[in-house]
C-alpha cells in the first residue's frame, strides 16, 4: 500500500513523491481521472479511483476460494478502515502544511493506497520536518487510541489471529497496521517521509539542493534494495521501489531546476529572434515553414499587430482536420500568453512547462518568445557552469 503527496506541479517521471502508506509529497504529476467524489474535508476534495473497486472483489474472490467467505465481510471492512487512515496520514501532511500557507487540492484513493496533489512542498527545512512528521504521527495516535483495547490480546499465540480478520483480531490488525505504516514511512528513503525528515535535517547544515541530492541518492540505493528484496519475498515492494526510485530523481530535477532558476529574470533567456507568420498565411504555408527550419512555434501577425501564436502540433492538428488551404485567422484560438522580460524567471518556467509558448514584452512591446525548452536549456547552462566553478 503506498500513499503520496505530491507538488501538484512536478514535471518529472511519474512516481511523485512520498510512498507508504509511503506517504509522499508527486504536477500535476499525478491526474487521477475515473475518480468518484467522495466529499470534502476542510476543502480538501477526497476521491477514490474506479480501480479501486477491483481490489473489493479481489477480497470477496479470495474469500470465496479460501473457504472463509464467513469473514469476507470483516476483510472488506477492515481494508476500508486501513484505507479511511491513509487518508488521515495525507490529511495529517495537508492541513499541516495548509497551516504554512500551502493548499492541497485533492486526495485520491487507489488500490496501492493514496496519492495526496499539493501546491507545493515547504522549502524552510522547519516546516518540511514537522510536516513529513505529520503523516507518521497520525498513525502512531491511532494506535495509540487503539491499544488499551487490544492491549490483553498483545500474546504471541494471539498475533497469529492477524493472518484471519473477523472479529476477535479485527482491532488488533488496525493496531499493527497503523504501527506499521508509522515505522515504515520513515525509512530514509526519499521522497518517503522518513527521506524527507532527513532531507529537512541535512538542509540546516548544507543547504536544500545538497541536502536533496544526498537524501535522493540514498532514496534510490533504499529502492534498489527494496526491489531486491521484492523479487524474492514480496513483489508489492518491487512496486513501491519504482516509485521511490523515479519520485527520488522527479524532486531532484525538479529542486536543481529551482535552484538553477532563482535570482535570474526572464529577459536572461528570451529568444529574441523568433519566426513570425501572417493571419493570412495558410496552414500550408505554415508547414512549409516547419520543414524549412526546426522552430516550433510561431508567432502570428495581422500586419504589425499580434494576433496569437501557433505551434507544431497545433498546425498539425489542424492540418488534418480543416486542411491545407485554411488561413492561420480561421484556427487561431485569440489568447496568448504574455510575460514582462523581468519577471523572474522560475515563475514564467511555471506558466510554459505544460509546452505553450510565451510572448516576451517590455513596456508592452513585443522583445521575443519563451518557452519551456529554451528555459530547460538556461538551466543546462547554469548547472555546467556551477560544476565547471
Amino acid at each position: 500500500m503506498i500513499t503520496i503527496y505530491c507538488p501538484r506541479d512536478l514535471r518529472h517521471p511519474p512516481g511523485c513523491a512520498q510512498i507508504v502508506s509511503l506517504s509522499q509529497q508527486t504536477n500535476g504529476l499525478v491526474t487521477m481521472k475515473w475518480s468518484i467524489s467522495l466529499g470534502r474535508v476542510k476543502g480538501i476534495k477526497i476521491t477514490v479511483h474506479w480501480t479501486f473497486l477491483l481490489l473489493m472483489v479481489w477480497v470477496l474472490f479470495s474469500s470465496w476460494k479460501t473457504g472463509t467467505m464467513n469473514t469476507a465481510g470483516w476483510q472488506v471492512l477492515f481494508l476500508l478502515t486501513i484505507f479511511g487512515c491513509v487518508v488521515l496520514h495525507e490529511l495529517g501532511h495537508a492541513l499541516t502544511a495548509r497551516r504554512f500557507g500551502f493548499k492541497t487540492k485533492d486526495i485520491t484513493l487507489l488500490p496501492i493506497g493514496g496519492v495526496a496533489r499539493m501546491e507545493a512542498i515547504p522549502e524552510k527545512p522547519t516546516q518540511e520536518l514537522v510536516m513529513a512528521m505529520m503523516g507518521p504521527m497520525v498513525n502512531v495516535v491511532i494506535a495509540l487510541l487503539v491499544y488499551p483495547a487490544i492491549a490483553h490480546q498483545l500474546t504471541a499465540q494471539n498475533l497469529a489471529l492477524i493472518k484471519t480478520i473477523n472479529g476477535d483480531s479485527f482491532l488488533l490488525g488496525i493496531f499493527f497496521v497503523n504501527l506499521s505504516l508509522a515505522i515504515f514511512n520513515l525509512v530514509p528513503a526519499f521522497p518517503m517521509d522518513g527521506g524527507r525528515v532527513l532531507r529537512a535535517l541535512l538542509s540546516f547544515r548544507i543547504g536544500r539542493v545538497r541536502a536533496t541530492r544526498v537524501a535522493a541518492h540514498l532514496g534510490q540505493f533504499l529502492a534498489i534494495c527494496f526491489a531486491m528484496i521484492g523479487l524474492f519475498y514480496n513483489p508489492v515492494l518491487l512496486v513501491i521501489a519504482i516509485f521511490v526510485f523515479l519520485g527520488a530523481q522527479a524532486e531532484l530535477d525538479e529542486t536543481e531546476s529551482k535552484s538553477a532558476l532563482s535570482g535570474h529574470q526572464v529577459k536572461e533567456a528570451v529568444m529574441k529572434k523568433f519566426v513570425s507568420l501572417q493571419s493570412t498565411d495558410t496552414l500550408s504555408t505554415a508547414m512549409q515553414v516547419l520543414l524549412d527550419t526546426q522552430v516550433h512555434d510561431f508567432v502570428v501577425f495581422d500586419h504589425d499587430r499580434v494576433v496569437g501564436t501557433i505551434s507544431r502540433s497545433k498546425i498539425f492538428e489542424h492540418l488534418k482536420e480543416h486542411g491545407a488551404s485554411t488561413p492561420l485567422a480561421n484556427v487561431l484560438s485569440g489568447a496568448w500568453q504574455e510575460v514582462d522580460v523581468n519577471e523572474p524567471l522560475e515563475e514564467a518556467y511555471k506558466r510554459v512547462r505544460t509546452g505553450n509558448v510565451s510572448l516576451v514584452t517590455e513596456n508592452s512591446r513585443l522583445v521575443g518568445i519563451i518557452d519551456a525548452e529554451n528555459i530547460l536549456e538556461f538551466i543546462m547552462m547554469q548547472q555546467i557552469q556551477t560544476s565547471s566553478k
